[in-house]
């Protein structure tokens, strides 16, 4: 009975440690995704749909207001790429007025690509990491749990993102 017991604790301590919490161990921020997301600035609220690939093509697409659905801005290879029903344009991203919601997302995902960021706090779920982009710092929160970025927000003007129905 005694080989029995001091067996299954083993066993036990064993299962626990393969299957335990990996307390400490932070999931790395998901840079590549497509999402939802709603651009928020002082005067505007925009819905949209953001694809995120690698090599820092991003792309997105305005749902709505009414008035511009179906605007649609690519980044691919440092070209901003500008469609609008059969309207078609090519330019740089000096083209987007300055901190508007629409530069600094292009900005703080190119700069998640190619730059690290560091982790700052955790709150309900949510870690918290600073970056630094060409416009200046932003925090990004990051749910716990998938890794899956659900705000960013940038200390350089008053607009922020966020992101739902996230695909990896």
């Amino acid at each position: 009975m005694r080989k029995i017991s001091v067996s299954l604790l083993a066993i036990s301590f064993f299962v626990f440690s393969l299957f335990g919490c990996d307390i400490g161990q932070r999931k790395a921020p998901v840079v590549f995704f497509e999402s939802d997301a709603v651009l928020h600035s002082e005067n505007l609220t925009i819905e949209s749909k953001v694809i995120s690939a690698q090599g820092k093509n991003i792309t997105l697409s305005i749902l709505s207001p009414k008035d511009v659905k179906g605007l649609t801005y690519s980044l691919s290879n440092s070209n901003l790429h500008i469609n609008f029903g059969n309207l078609k344009c090519t330019t740089s991203t000096d083209y987007l007025p300055s901190f508007s919601a629409v530069d600094v997302l292009f900005d703080t995902l190119s700069a998640m690509q190619s730059s690290s960021f560091d982790y700052k706090a955790t709150k309900e779920y949510t870690d918290i990491y600073k970056g630094t982009c060409e416009g200046g710092s932003f925090l990004m929160y990051v749910d716990s749990v998938t890794g899956n970025i659900t705000r960013i927000e940038p200390s350089y003007t008053d607009c922020y993102i966020t992101f739902n129905n996230i695909d990896t």
